[in-house]
């Protein structure tokens, strides 16, 4: 284990700047250069048949209290040439990049698979209707074809209008191309050729956070092949892997982080529940919880009546609320729960670490003061 601490210069009192926002951005670079100097060599991990071995991005976790400056790690992380991406918590297999990108795959391992072919037309970058949905289908049922094989026909389909018929003909089109592809190439050539074929990345860059749709995408089609392997490999195994990862949970989190080989992941102490991680870099240590306010103080019980509830009482006229002595001691209680929660989760995010953990803070220093460096580094055994 290793204690990072990078001595922060308090600005001025009349700065205008942002002091937690200071702090954080000093850290992130200091921790930056280290994760820098660990990934060349600095820090050894075992390696294939139990040999020493310097660590690949993908073996080091970054794990914060909460994802609000996540990117300010990020950034810092990239200048200093350490890749990294932002594991968001809520899933990146149900992102809709990524469900875009699966529903594809699912159609190309199975024609047959009416949920994703939904999937893709109905969503924004399909761009079919409601009503075009149902008319493309119930085309399909009178024919007896799949409705993928009714997308060849969207132009003969009564009462479709044209901008759905486009839809359609331009999802056919996509497919074709894909089903046109060698039959055993790499699964990450098939996922990033179906990207292709869907101009999936120009669509993201129309969207709300393109940066980190596109880095999502492309974390998913690095790790296609890893991805399909337990599943048997190939197209088929490729569609059910991502299903399956589709359903969430810590396994997961487990699999998208152990294939992004090339990318340093950050997530919130709470998402490594249950995972392990080579590498565990315990970051942002300095930033301390919001202070206890509001009119609410809550206690659960062992049972619904002694579950209790107050509200603190602001008469109108009185500047302050008034706080009784019960209001008081629940308070109190409240408090103290949630000490001994940050506590529980400090021991779970130190105990993700397999081989090596870093705890990385900020220390403050006035101006004129000499902190004897600008970061001070102590290895504990």
């Amino acid at each position: 284990m290793e204690i990072l601490l990078s001595h922060w210069i308090k600005p001025d009192e009349d700065a205008s700047d942002d002091v937690g926002a200071g702090k954080r951005e000093h850290e992130a670079r200091v921790l930056a250069r280290r994760l820098r100097e660990i990934l060349d060599g600095g820090v050894k991990i075992d390696g294939p048949g139990g040999k020493p071995a310097p660590p690949e991005p993908g073996d080091v976790v970054v794990l914060l209290r909460a994802l609000t400056d996540a990117d300010e790690y990020r950034r810092a992380f990239e200048r200093e040439s350490v890749p990294a991406q932002i594991d968001g918590g809520g899933g990146l297999h149900r992102t809709v990049e990524i469900t875009l990108l699966r529903s594809a795959v699912r159609l190309l391992a199975n024609r047959n698979d009416e949920e994703a072919l939904v999937t893709l037309l109905g969503s924004r970058l399909g761009g079919m209707s409601p009503a075009g949905l149902i008319l493309l289908f119930a085309h399909a049922r009178k024919t007896g074809v799949s409705a993928a094989v009714a997308l060849e026909h969207a132009g003969r389909i009564h009462g479709l209008s044209p901008e759905d018929a486009r839809a359609a003909s331009l999802l056919g089109g996509a497919l074709r191309a894909l089903e046109n592809l060698p039959g055993r190439i790499p699964m990450t050539e098939l996922a990033a050729a179906a990207a292709r074929a869907l101009h999936l990345e120009s669509w993201l860059l129309t969207q709300d956070g393109p940066s980190r749709r596109l880095e999502n995408l492309r974390t998913v089609v690095r790790g296609a092949d890893a991805l399909a392997a337990p599943f048997g490999g190939g197209v088929t195994g490729l569609a059910r892997a991502l299903t399956a990862s589709a359903g969430g949970g810590g396994d997961d989190r487990q699999a998208r982080v152990g294939t992004a080989r090339d990318a340093v992941t950050i997530m919130s102490v709470h998402q490594s529940k249950g995972l392990e991680f080579p590498i565990v870099v315990l970051a942002d240590l300095n930033r301390s919880s919001p202070p206890s306010s509001g009119s609410f103080v809550f206690r659960p019980g062992a049972t619904e009546d002694d579950a209790r509830v107050l509200v603190n009482w602001h008469p109108r006229g009185f500047a302050d609320a008034v706080k009784t002595d019960a209001w008081r001691d629940l308070r109190k209680q409240a408090d103290e729960a949630a000490r001994q929660e940050e506590r529980r989760l400090f021991y779970v995010a130190c105990t993700r670490a397999r081989e090596h953990l870093v705890l990385s803070s900020a220390l403050e220093t006035k101006s004129g003061d000499n902190p004897g460096g600008r970061a001070a580094r102590e290895q504990i055994p």
